[in-house]
């Protein structure tokens, strides 16, 4: 064989690799990150982050949706429920998943009251991914987290919250102390072990009787032997249904 046909046959075989390659076989090589029409969504490239690393990657209010979903049927999309106060208006939301799932960047301004944001449920259909895998978080920029629900079928309104969901992720090995104060008082501790890279979910069934609750996470973990706790405090809006009935909502 010539080095002419040599190289046509390299090319086609490299060719049929790449037709015959899971993502393209499975449509996966359409869900990459980027700009669908409002908002970012698709599989991204994480980047590592240097020193050590505590975040709340979900924050979920844990709901009867049956009490309050709307007859109308809305195939094709997913709904991200959350309660907004008068006192804030401009928030932030960070939708993640399994396999780099990720969405973001949500070009909206979302009114006072309760607020739907809703988006084609093509990717996290494509993906395989479950609605309840699904770690979204609502953060009022430069201010407190709002606990939030995802749907498949519209909600009407916010029902009252059974049960908090928090979600922790850490770049490392080791545990986790978390305390819950409600206006200075503790309601409620624990400890949970995570791991490197894994979201670790926490429920929180408490009854919160102030506006909002401080989440205390304290990571105990060692570096080269040597005890590096991280201590971080994330402010939590705590959603009361009689208030809302009071504004209106």
């Amino acid at each position: 064989m010539g080095t002419k046909e040599l190289g046509r046959a390299l090319c086609l075989l490299g060719a049929i690799m790449v037709l015959l390659s899971p993502e393209i076989c499975s449509g996966k090589a359409h869900f990459g990150y980027h700009a669908r029409g409002g908002y970012y969504e698709g599989v991204w490239s994480e980047r590592p982050i240097s020193g050590i690393n505590l975040q709340l990657v979900s924050v979920c209010a844990v709901v009867d949706q049956g009490e309050v979903a709307s007859p109308e049927s809305d195939p094709g999309y997913l709904h991200l429920a959350f309660e907004v106060s008068e006192e804030f208006e401009e928030v932030d939301i960070t939708i993640r998943g399994p396999g780099n799932y990720l969405l973001d960047r949500v070009e909206r301004d979302f009114e006072p009251g309760f607020n739907v944001f809703e988006w084609k449920s093509r990717i996290v259909e494509g993906l395989g991914i479950r609605v309840e895998e699904l770690e979204p978080v609502v953060l009022i920029v430069g201010g407190m987290y709002i606990p939030c629900f995802v749907s498949e079928r519209k909600p009407a309104r916010m029902p009252p919250v059974e049960v908090y969901r928090v979600g922790f992720q850490t770049n490392i090995e080791g545990s986790i102390r978390y305390f819950v104060r409600d206006a200075g008082n503790l309601v409620l501790e624990g400890r949970i072990s995570v791991s490197a890279n894994v979201p670790a979910e926490v429920s929180l069934p408490v009854k919160i009787t102030s506006d909002h609750m401080d989440l205390i996470a304290i990571l105990d973990c060692e570096i080269e032997g040597k005890a590096m706790p991280l201590r971080q405090c994330f402010p939590i809006k705590v959603f009361h249904p009689e208030a809302a009935a009071a504004r209106g909502d």
